[in-house]
């Protein structure tokens, strides 16, 4: 006998069941008599039969299956964005291409294999994973740099630093 609380075309559509409860219901009415069939479970759940076999043979929740694929987690997400805003901050912001390369830092010194095997995120890992986790970051821009650093160093004070350094260099060569 299905159970009272199952969906008819008569319920309004605000039914506060969700499609996985729906499927974890249908599972537990087949188990409870191994008679049943899975197409009389789909039908009287609103759930496809091939949807239903699966579970019953081991298949995950779509949610719990794309987080086990995550390379990063959220908190680590959290994290190299908390790095950018601070970036940002400084008046030093992090274009997306840097926020990926620190990302792929933090994966590779949490996992040795991923190390080994050079593991990158995939191309769409900024918009796709960072963007969604963090969504804060989606109107942050790089502001380049402002006017007073922009003229603060003018080619002639730049020459002069590198001879300097070049100097210092030549006399840590030569021996006392």
């Amino acid at each position: 006998m299905p159970p009272e609380c199952l969906p008819t075309l008569a319920d309004p559509p605000d039914d506060p069941r969700t499609h996985d409860q729906c499927i974890e219901d249908a599972i537990v009415w087949l188990r409870e008599d191994k008679k049943r069939s899975i197409r009389a479970a789909g039908r009287l759940f609103s759930v496809s039969e091939s949807t239903l076999r699966g579970r019953l043979n081991g298949a995950q929740t779509r949610s719990i299956e794309m987080a086990s694929r995550r390379l990063l987690s959220k908190q680590e997400t959290a994290e190299i964005a908390s790095h950018a805003r601070l970036m940002q901050s400084l008046h030093f912001p992090l274009t997306p291409r840097d926020i990926r390369v620190e990302a792929e830092r933090v994966l590779h010194a949490r996992s040795e294999a991923a190390c080994k095997a050079n593991k990158t995120l995939g191309p769409d890992w900024y918009t796709k994973v960072f963007l969604e986790d963090n969504p804060e970051m989606r109107s942050k821009r790089g502001k380049g740099y402002d006017r007073a650093r922009a003229i603060s160093a003018s080619h002639n004070q730049l020459k002069d630093w590198y001879a300097d350094v070049r100097t210092i260099s030549l006399k840590a060569q030569k021996p006392l």
